[in-house]
This record gives structure tokens, sequence and C-alpha cells, in this order.
């Protein structure tokens, strides 16, 4: 017998994620700063290096959030206004403008997919993604992530991310994260708190604009260094479009403990809807997995 949803669980989880989220935001290291004095949580000693999602096993939404963590860690729900109310309607939760839903409308494989609704960011940054804790990636690991997005519209895609890496070590979980470029709703990563390497972009002639209102598939891997000898490579529907060698992890003693699939902020003028289906994380290559490369 399937054990009953416990919504208040949701419910806290949601609520905890956007307070500690929103307090994050306003203070985070940056290039030149002394990282150490942003440290808010000890360096984790283990953790996992293997995740899969296709939320096709889920008849309810709070069944994604296991008590034995072995699925989502919680949702990432900030309101752009501050909004702090969560509302939970069947498989939909709401703070504010933002919400996620486990809905069977439109999905990549299977029978069901995340929907995440993120308003423009405002007075804090707007965000409405599924999140998940508890990886140990670090110095001289790959790192292997593949998930499937679909964008919603036609307009710009300009300034919303859609995938974050993070060390949740210290304050605003500095890392990597992918987002698209203003103006020609093209791929990029950023290097969150500008102090985890630099910016990787496509070459602007053999750039490849991301496709509207169909699915796509990201395929990112990374040789994590602090030096010079990492390694970041990122696939689109199986063609590589970055590749660069460099600087991809904050420090030689970091780990990458925290990803984070969706809207992970909309810095946008508009509201913004995509899903998202069939996540993997692995530290074995997911190209012949997924097709990449």
């Amino acid at each position: 017998m399937r054990k009953p949803v416990n919504l208040n669980v949701l419910l806290i989880l949601c609520c905890i994620s956007s307070f500690l989220l929103s307090c994050q935001e306003e203070k985070s290291p940056s290039k030149g700063e002394g990282i150490e004095d942003y440290r808010v949580s000890p360096r984790p000693t283990s953790g996992i290096s293997e995740f899969s999602s296709d939320f096709d096993s889920a008849v309810n939404l709070a069944d994604l959030f296991p008590d034995d963590h072995s699925g989502w860690t919680n949702l990432q729900l900030v309101d752009s206004n501050g909004a702090t109310d969560t509302i939970i309607e069947g498989n939909k939760v709401y703070i504010g403008d933002n919400s996620v839903e486990l809905q069977s409308d439109t999905a990549r494989s299977g029978c069901c997919a995340i929907r995440l609704v993120a308003a423009p960011s405002g007075n804090t940054v707007s965000k409405a993604a599924m999140q998940k804790g508890g990886f140990f990636f670090e110095s001289g690991d790959d790192l292997w992530v593949s998930a499937w997005f679909f964008i919603e519209g036609y307009e710009n895609y300009q300034s919303i991310f859609l995938l974050d890496i993070e060390t949740t070590e210290f304050e605003g979980s500095p890392g990597r994260r992918i987002m698209m470029s203003g103006g020609d709703n093209v791929i990029k990563l950023e290097s969150k708190g500008n102090i985890s390497g630099s910016e990787y972009g496509q070459v602007k002639e053999n750039s490849i604009p991301f496709p509207k209102n169909q699915w796509v598939q990201i395929l990112v891997h990374l040789q994590l260094s602090a030096a010079q000898d990492g390694l970041t490579e990122i696939w689109q529907d199986g063609v590589k479009i970055i590749s660069h060698a460099g600087q991809n992890l904050t420090t030689e003693r970091t780990v990458y403990d925290r990803l984070q699939f969706g809207l992970t902020a909309n810095g946008s003028t508009s509201d913004k809807v995509i899903y998202i289906d069939d996540v993997l994380v692995s530290k074995q290559s997911l190209l012949t997995n997924e097709g990449g490369g």
C-alpha cells in the first residue's frame, strides 16, 4: 500500500527553501575576496554521485520527496515580491506568482514531467526549480549532468537560468550555472559568485540558438579542478556547443553538493514557463546513455 502523502512536509520544505535562498541572495563572495570569510558550513566528507529522476513513478508531487532522501531534496520557490505563503492545490505548489507542478500534459518520455513558472525578478531573485542535495563531487572527479528542458513561448529567453551546480559550504552557494545569454537565445556557462572559473560561451559565428517550444537535451561534463587543468564540455541535442579547459571549481577542497534544475533565476522581463524531464547525474559518462557527443 502506498504511504499517504504528507503535504505538511512538502509545505515545510518549500518554506525553508524560500527562506534560506532569500537570505543567501543578500551576500556572496566575489572574485578577489577571501573565500573562507564566507564559509557557512563544514566541508562535506561524503555523499552520492548517482541520481536519476524521470518523474513517472510519482502519483503526487510529494512522492518525489521520500523520507529516506533518495529522491529530490526540496522545491526552490522564491517570489520576486517577497511572498512567503505556500499554497498547495493538488499536484501544484505556489508561492506568490511562482509555481512547481507535477503534470502529465507535456512530458518528454513516460507519463509525467515537472512544469515550472517564474515571474520576472523584482525585489528578490525570482526562482522556481527542483533541488537535489547530498552530492559529493570534488577535485579530480568527473561530474556528468543530463536533463531535458522545454521552454514555452516564442519571446526572448534572455537572462533565464536553467541549471545550477553549487557548493553549500560558502555563503551564496557559488559554482557553475547554465543561462541564456542576452539577446540571442544561446546557452552559456556562468560562474556563480565569479570565483569558480571563467564564463564560457559559444563561438559566436558557430553558436546554435536554443530551440523554442520543443524538448531539448542539455548534457554537461566537468572534469573538476580549481586550476587550469579542469575541463568543461556542454552538448545541446547531441552537438557539442562549449568546450573549454580551465578552472571550474571554487577551491581545490571545494565539494559540489547541490544541483538545481528549472528556473533557478528569471532575470528576464516576462513570466517564464518551462518543463523538465529525465534528469541524470553521474560520475560516469552519459554520452552513450543519452546519445550526446
